[in-house]
């Protein structure tokens, strides 16, 4: 017998059909054209109207309906399904997702379903929230929030709507999206009647809005895409060139995962070597969540939450799973079980601000299934297996898969993370030091060509911006186990080896330290913005100089520009040395007093103040040096204040 991950009343609920329900044979369902008869479908569910906390009849009541009309469908062809509904589809802007469904569940695939639902419930749920769009914004953000908004009820009927809150609505519904989504429906387990009565339902749904003429046109939101996935190919290159046959040896000798989950493993493997990488993900990353929760029910001895719980009680999904505590408060025991630099894998694809979070976005419709790239397929392999391999068999061998499933084993061990907001500011900070670097390169005008006079105000700034670092740097090293030596210099270098050095610690890290990151991530973006300005003006300013183009006003700006760059230069030096050290220091953050803590949440967006009001004045379009020096001048002071008092 297979194992099913359907408690025993979702099963019942899911799995059961009585076609003998239908309560009159009469009852003509679908009008001539092969669309739902919405009126009849009401006559069917009197009470409609007041849909109570337990579907349960309702469900069995859908069921019959569900069965007549999946089986009319499977009489038609591809061809008749694009002649009838091509009209009818276009609202979701996919029409190609329902002409693929219906082909797979056509094949009588082992997968059809799996494929089917998780594509038909992604697609209607974004589009279904760019009909609502045009009524109302922001769109909900959760399925059940956007089924229970009265805007699509105007649109599309509420009968309509009702029948999507059976099926795909609450947990109290037949919930198939997040029973799919979640990985806990086996191959073949739940019938394939509700995929063709999704696609008629999308169909019907289509030609209500063709009918309402106040809905001339749906626009449609641009797809999410995530373009910092190149930063993932260094960790890939361990599976670059790996074949099939290797990647099915892993499958079917690993304990993560499930045996009779094991084809659609296959089925998303096939998908990956046709390119076809929106599908592989579709496929692998609900069995990647189900593999997930196995080892969590194991390592936390509640071997009961491998099933889908009851409506009452929550499912143990990722949002979980992915915690320092499970519900009763008690530690995570999975992060004990597989180590911490597995879990920075998972929260780097799922979960991480700045990192693709790709489930999420994939699940809700966001992503255009066709034009995922091969770089972010990999991302997603490279975790699975890594997990897979932590989990095989202990007297699995192989000469041909031993070399590389080893290689999966250090990579996963060594795994450092790529999208925690501690690794994205230290990235960035590099980026700005490379920006910085290039002020070298800044080409000035001879003394023929422009007469520059040195203000001596700009010295003693330059002087007393020396004098604080030098601060910094002292009040640094006796906090930290920073070598002084290491600082005996204030220049680009000794920031880019501090950086270099600094080891973070980024799972499962206090609030405060977020805080506290996310205004130094905004403090660098405008210094890299104050530095790009420079360099831009200072560019342009040269060229119109060396062709004559520049009038007498422009030419004394230009002037106070170039005896300006050694003064914000320092500037930004200082401003640099701040974010350094902080982050550095933000590990302890936590054990800072909470007046302490303020205090320097207080002081840093000071500094946020004097980057954003520095950016603004070196743009082009400003041009403001007298008055950026001003800002300097007085920024200085409360950074000597800060450090002066600082005592953490």
């Amino acid at each position: 017998m297979e194992v099913s991950f359907l408690s025993d009343n979702v099963k019942e609920l899911l799995c059961s059909t009585n076609t003998e329900l239908l309560s009159s044979p009469t009852c003509h369902l679908q009008l001539p054209q092969g669309t739902i008869q919405w009126k009849s479908l009401q006559h069917v569910f009197k009470d409609l109207d007041h849909l109570p906390p337990d579907y349960t009849e309702h469900v069995q009541m859908l069921a019959p309906v569900c069965f007549k009309i999946s089986s009319w469908l499977k009489t038609q062809n591809i061809e008749d399904l694009k002649a009838k509904y091509s009209k009818h589809l276009q609202w979701t802007g996919q029409p190609e997702v329902f002409y693929e469904c219906f082909d797979v569940l056509q094949s009588n695939n082992a997968c059809s379903t799996h494929v089917s639902l998780l594509l038909l419930t992604a697609t209607l749920e974004r589009a279904m929230g760019d009909v609502y769009l045009t009524k109302n914004s922001p769109c909900p953000s959760m399925l059940k929030d956007l089924l229970a908004a009265p805007e699509l009820c105007s649109l599309f009927g509420c009968t309509a709507i009702k029948m999507l809150h059976i099926l795909i609505g609450p947990p109290t519904s037949l919930n198939l999206r997040n029973i799919f989504w979640h990985g806990f429906a086996s191959p073949g387990e739940i019938p394939i009647m509700y995929a063709y009565f999704l696609i008629m339902i999308a169909v019907s749904l289509g030609e209500v809005l063709c009918s309402n003429h106040e809905l001339v046109q749906i626009p449609h939101r641009q797809w999410f895409t995530f373009s910092n996935i190149n930063l993932t190919k260094q960790t890939t290159t361990v599976i670059e060139n790996v074949e099939k046959d290797e990647l099915m040896a892993i499958i079917y000798n690993s304990n993560f995962i499930q045996k009779n989950m094991i084809c659609l493993w296959e089925q998303a493997l096939q998908y990956y070597y046709a390119g076809r990488f929106g599908l592989f993900l579709m496929l692998l990353l609900p069995q990647m969540e189900m593999g997930v929760r196995t080892v969590f029910v194991q390592a936390n001895n509640c071997p009961h939450r491998l099933v889908t719980a009851e409506s009452s009680v929550l499912f143990t999904t990722f949002d979980e799973m992915l915690c320092l505590q499970v519900e009763d408060g008690k530690k995570n025991d999975l992060i004990a079980k597989v180590g911490e630099s597995y879990m920075e894998m998972l929260m780097d694809l799922l979960v991480y601000k700045e990192g693709p979070r790709l489930r999420n976005h994939l699940s809700h419709g966001e992503i255009n299934f066709y034009q995922v790239d091969k770089e972010t397929a990999d991302f997603v392999l490279y975790v699975c297996l890594s997990w897979a391999c932590l989990f095989l068999n202990t007297d699995y061998t192989d000469t041909k898969t031993n070399g590389m499933m080893e290689k999966l084993k250090i990579h996963g061990q060594d795994y450092k993370s790529i999208f925690h907001y501690k690794v994205v500011l230290k990235r960035m900070l590099f980026q700005l030091f490379t920006s910085l670097k290039k002020w070298q390169g800044i080409e000035l005008p001879t003394t023929d060509q422009l007469i520059c006079e040195q203000n001596t105000t700009d010295d003693k700034l330059n002087e007393m911006l020396s004098q604080v670092i030098q601060q910094i740097v002292n009040n640094f090293t006796q906090l930290s186990s920073v070598d002084r030596l290491l600082l005996a210099n204030h220049d680009l270098s000794t920031l880019e080896i501090l950086c270099e050095n600094i080891c973070l610690s980024t799972l499962f890290r206090p609030k405060i330290e977020q805080e506290v990151t996310t205004i130094l991530q905004k403090i660098v973006h405008q210094s890299q913005c104050i530095s790009e300005n420079i360099l831009q003006v200072t560019s342009l300013r040269y060229e119109q100089l060396s062709k004559k183009e520049l009038r007498s006003r422009q030419r004394k700006n230009y002037s106070i520009l170039i005896t300006s760059i050694p003064t914000i230069l320092n500037a930004l030096n200082l401003v640099s040395f701040i974010v350094v050290t902080e982050l550095y220091m933000s590990t302890n953050l936590p054990d800072v007093t909470l007046p302490d803590q303020l205090y320097l949440i207080k002081f840093l967006k000071q500094v946020l103040q004097f980057t954003e009001n520095m950016a603004t004045n070196t743009s082009i379009e400003h041009n403001k040096w007298s008055e950026g020096l001003i800002l300097v001048a007085s920024f200085l002071k409360k950074v000597t204040h800060f450090y002066e008092k600082q005592k953490f």
